[in-house]
């Protein structure tokens, strides 16, 4: 069984490490967290404390993957994945399509009703915040893994 865990990981890590991937929190441990965590898995991990810093970040590098927090101190974590779906968040034309389908995990402490609409928008999934535990990042990253593998 140990084996399979070990081989598990390995697929998990060779599928991701060809991929780049931004983390957007305000909340700077949960945002080194996902940073150390992240860093083992991706090609590239980019950090923003702020929708604006992040939306800079994605018109200088091609992020493949993004997870963002909800609650921001400029606005809502829902509004940044509209604006990507939109195509309003980046310049390169070529880029914008390509993140018309980047999958997107939304983090945040209750599902409010006004998620439900984000939520309901292509490549978009939903993590809880306090369950951030070693298993359900470790789903995520294999949901992630399928998300990617299938662009």
């Amino acid at each position: 069984m140990s084996d399979e865990i070990n081989l598990d990981l390995i697929t998990l890590v060779s599928s991701l490490k060809k991929y780049s991937v931004l983390v957007v929190d305000d909340e700077g441990i949960a945002l080194q967290l996902f940073s150390t965590t992240l860093k083992h898995f991706f090609k590239h991990v980019g950090i923003a404390q702020h929708v604006s810093i992040a939306i800079d970040k994605m018109n200088e590098y091609p992020y493949d993957a993004l997870i963002t927090d909800n609650i921001l101190p400029d606005i809502f974590g829902t509004e940044l994945i509209t604006k990507i779906r939109n195509g309003e968040a980046v310049k390169n034309e070529e880029y914008r399509k390509k993140i018309e389908n980047m999958p997107i995990y939304l983090i945040t402490h209750a599902v409010e009703s006004h998620l439900t609409d984000v939520l309901n928008l292509n490549h978009v999934y939903y993590l809880h915040k306090p369950s951030l535990k070693t298993q359900t990042i470790l789903e995520m990253l294999c949901i992630l893994a399928k998300s990617l593998e299938c662009e």
